[in-house]
C-alpha cells in the first residue's frame, strides 16, 4: 500500500514511476548478537 501511495506522489515529478521494494535489514540486530557472543567468551 505505501509503495502505491509513493508512486502516486512520485508521479507527479518523473515520467516512470520505478518499483521500489523495501526489504528488512536485520544487520544491526545480528552484530549485537555476535557481540554478546564474543563477550561472553572473551573476558
Amino acid at each position: 500500500m505505501q509503495n502505491k501511495h509513493l508512486g502516486l506522489e512520485l508521479k507527479k515529478h518523473i515520467q516512470r514511476v520505478p518499483n521500489i521494494d523495501f526489504v528488512l535489514d536485520n544487520t544491526l540486530d545480528e552484530m549485537y548478537r555476535l557481540n554478546n557472543l564474543f563477550y561472553e567468551f572473551l573476558p
